[in-house]
C-alpha cells in the first residue's frame, strides 16, 4: 500500500487536518476489476452483451469508476486513522476542495478538516447551590385527591335542569364544520358568557345553537369534544347546533370500608386518617418525579453554564452548511448553530460524565426494567402479572425490538445521571407544598 496519511495542526481551536496521499497503484486493480464487470453486464446498442470493446468502456466509465474507488479508499483510510489515533470527533470530516481533481494523475492528495471534542473538566464542587425541591402533600392536595376518588366511585343522579357542577352530556353537530360528536362538559368549561347563559337555561332533550368561537376555556376540551386537531380549533367560527342528551349530578361516594377497599385493596386501610396518610405518601412519590425532572433540568443548565470549553464553532457552521448541501444562507446557518449549541455542549458534558464514571447499561438491567414495566402495566389494568415462560416470551420479544431497547437504555442512563447529580451536585434541599413548588420553580401561581 502506497497511501500516506499525515496530520497538520489548525489555527482554529479543536480542529485538525488529515491529509491522505493516494497513488495510482493503490486503486488501479480495483478500477480494472470494476470496468471488467461493467464490460460483462452492460448493454450498449450495436454490441453483443459481454463483447463491448474495452476502449469504449474505459472512455465512458473510467473516470467515474476511479472517483468511486478512490472515495471508498479515502473512507476506509480516514475511519481507520481516526480509530487508531483515538480521535473523538464532532460532526463529520469535511473534504477541503481546493481545486478540481484531475482523476488521471498518478498521485492524488486530499485534505480533510475534522472537528475535535475539546478537552475539559467537570467541576461540581462550587459555591453556587441548586435548589432541590422536596414536595410535601399538603391538606389541599390530599383533599382534592379524595374528592376525585369520591366522584369516581360516586353515583350519578339524573337531573332535568343544568347547574354549575352537573355533568352535561351534549351532542354537537355542524355539517359546515364537519363536526358530529358528543361529550360531557360542565358549565365551568365554557368561556363565552352568551353560550354559558344559553346552555344553563336548557333542559334535557332541548336543542339550540351557539357560536363555536371561544366556546371553551381550554383548547384541549374543544379537541376532545369536537374530535379535531389543535390547529383547526384556532380557525373555527360560525354557529354549531347542540342537543342536551343527559344532565347528571354526581353523588359523592361515602368514605366507608368499601370505598377504602376500591382504592387500596381489601382491608389494607381501615380509617379516614389512615387513608389520608397513605394517600399523602403516594402523592409525594408521584410528585417526586416532578421535582426530579426539575432537578435534572436545573443541573443540566448549571453544567452548561459552569463547564467552560471552546467549541470548533467555525468548523461546525461549515459542517452544517455541507450537510444541508449549501441550501442555507449564512444567517440561517448562524441561527441553526445558535439553536443547537446548547444541545451540543450538554451532549459532550453527558458523554464525559458517562466516560469518567464508567456508566454502562447491562442486558440484565434492561431485563429488570422490562419486568418492572410489565408488572406495573398489569397492575394498572387489573391483570395478573405474567410469570414463567409467558414472562420470558414477553421479555425476549421486547429485547429483540431495537427501538424499544434504545428507549429503555436512554431512560436507565438518565436515571444513572440523576442519581449521580443527587450525590455529587451542590444541592440545597427545599421542603415545599405543590403550589409553592409551581410558584418557585416555574413562576406559576
Amino acid at each position: 500500500k502506497n497511501m500516506k496519511v499525515s496530520r497538520k495542526k489548525s489555527k482554529e481551536p479543536s480542529t485538525t487536518f488529515i491529509i491522505i496521499d493516494i497513488e495510482k497503484k493503490d486503486y488501479e486493480k480495483n478500477v480494472e476489476n470494476a470496468l471488467n464487470n461493467y464490460r460483462k453486464s452492460i448493454n450498449i446498442p450495436g454490441f453483443r452483451k459481454g463483447f463491448v470493446p474495452t476502449s469504449l468502456i474505459k472512455k465512458k466509465y473510467e473516470i467515474p469508476t476511479i472517483a468511486e474507488e478512490v472515495n471508498k479508499l479515502l473512507q476506509q483510510e480516514l475511519n481507520s486513522y481516526i480509530k487508531e489515533q483515538e480521535l473523538e470527533i464532532l460532526g463529520g470530516p469535511i473534504l477541503n476542495e481546493k481545486e478540481k481533481v484531475n482523476w488521471t494523475d498518478d498521485k492524488l492528495s486530499f485534505e480533510f478538516e475534522l472537528g475535535l471534542v475539546p478537552d475539559f473538566k467537570i467541576n461540581l464542587s462550587t459555591n453556587k447551590k441548586i435548589d432541590y425541591y422536596k414536595i410535601s402533600a399538603d391538606k389541599k392536595i390530599i383533599d382534592n385527591q379524595i374528592l376525585n376518588y369520591r366522584k369516581q366511585y360516586g353515583k350519578l343522579i339524573s337531573q332535568t335542569t343544568v347547574k354549575e357542577d352537573f355533568e352535561v352530556n351534549i351532542y354537537f353537530k355542524s355539517d359546515e364544520l364537519g363536526i358530529d360528536s358528543s361529550g360531557i362538559i360542565k358549565l365551568s368549561d365554557i368561556k363565552s358568557k352568551k353560550a354559558y347563559r344559553t346552555i344553563s337555561n336548557l333542559k334535557a332533550g332541548e336543542k339550540t345553537s351557539v357560536e363555536i368561537e371561544n366556546l371553551f376555556k381550554e383548547d384541549s376540551k374543544a379537541e376532545n369534544i369536537f374530535k379535531i386537531s389543535k390547529e383547526k380549533i384556532k380557525t373555527l367560527s360560525g354557529n354549531i347546533e347542540l342537543e342536551i342528551k343527559e344532565i347528571n349530578q354526581r353523588d359523592l361516594s361515602e368514605m366507608n370500608q368499601e370505598f377504602f377497599d376500591k382504592i387500596f385493596g381489601k382491608n389494607n386501610i381501615k380509617s379516614i386518617s389512615e387513608m389520608k396518610d397513605k394517600m399523602g405518601q403516594e402523592i409525594e412519590k408521584d410528585l417526586e418525579k416532578q421535582s426530579e425532572q426539575k432537578l435534572f433540568n436545573d443541573v443540566t443548565e448549571f453544567l452548561i453554564q459552569e463547564t467552560k470549553f471552546n467549541l470548533p464553532e467555525k468548523f461546525l457552521k461549515k459542517w452544517m452548511s455541507t450537510t444541508n448541501k449549501g441550501n442555507l444562507n449564512s444567517d440561517q446557518i448562524e441561527e441553526e448553530y445558535n439553536k443547537s449549541e446548547k444541545g451540543i455542549r450538554y451532549k459532550l458534558i453527558q458523554e464525559k460524565i458517562i466516560k469518567d464514571q464508567n456508566f454502562l447499561i447491562t442486558n440484565d438491567e434492561i431485563k429488570e426494567h422490562i419486568k418492572e414495566m410489565i408488572a406495573l402495566q398489569s397492575k394498572q389494568y387489573g391483570q395478573v402479572i405474567p410469570s414463567g415462560d409467558e414472562l420470558e416470551n414477553i421479555i425476549q420479544r421486547l429485547m429483540s425490538n431495537q427501538e424499544e431497547i434504545s428507549r429503555i437504555s436512554d431512560q436507565l442512563m438518565t436515571k444513572k445521571m440523576l442519581d449521580f447529580f443527587k450525590e455529587k451536585a451542590p444541592l440545597s434541599p427545599k421542603k415545599v407544598t405543590f403550589d409553592a413548588f409551581l410558584k418557585q420553580a416555574y413562576g406559576k401561581a
